[in-house]
């Protein structure tokens, strides 16, 4: 609750990895299972490596963080923020030894976000609107549902379909391959 990160070494003894600050809303683990993004309240990002336990800023957001979605290969991330920012991010290669992240923002009262196995991002927003974005074709698409309050979005493992839930249970399928030829990829 008070923003501090712990880890345990090979005795079991707890060691502190950051002090205490800002709340943590948000911690995501990246497909590769070595590396941990922890979200604050503050807006920071940062990328936890748990093999050297270094500490790296990933975005610093105008917003207290909500959600973070990443893709199996770790390449895209998507994150959301209180005051009503997505933020969504694609590595590219930099130097031999390096990526660099390129960032795209835009305004949506995000309540879920989720990322399909090739970067499609899919956004439930607090007013029943379900946006859908290619960031490698920098698309959007809007797909007004008529009801309110979506809470979750579930994408399955192929990428070909995903579902989205409101508070009230309805369950939305949503078609990708006919949303990917709508977004022209």
């Amino acid at each position: 609750m008070d923003g501090a990160l712990w880890r345990t070494d090979a005795g079991n003894r707890a060691l502190l990895l950051r002090s205490a600050g800002s709340r943590i809303h948000r911690m995501v683990t990246l497909p590769d299972q070595r590396t941990v993004y922890a979200g604050y309240d503050n807006g920071d990002v940062i990328a936890i490596d748990t093999k050297s336990w270094q500490q790296e800023p990933i975005l610093h957001a105008a917003g207290a963080i909500q959600e973070i979605a990443i893709t199996g290969d770790g390449r895209t991330i998507a994150i959301a923020t209180s005051d009503g920012t997505i933020h969504v991010g694609t590595q590219h290669e930099g130097t031999s030894t390096s990526t660099r992240t390129i960032w795209a923002r835009f305004a949506a009262r995000a309540r879920d976000l989720a990322l399909t196995p090739d970067g499609v991002l899919i956004v439930a927003c607090t007013d029943g609107t379900i946006w859908l974005y290619s960031p490698s074709h920098h698309r959007w698409l809007c797909l007004p549902t008529g009801t309110v309050d979506l809470a979750w979005t579930a994408i399955t493992a192929d990428g070909h379909t995903a579902a989205a839930v409101d508070l009230e249970g309805r369950l939305l399928w949503i078609d990708l391959d006919a949303i990917r030829k709508q977004l022209g990829i």
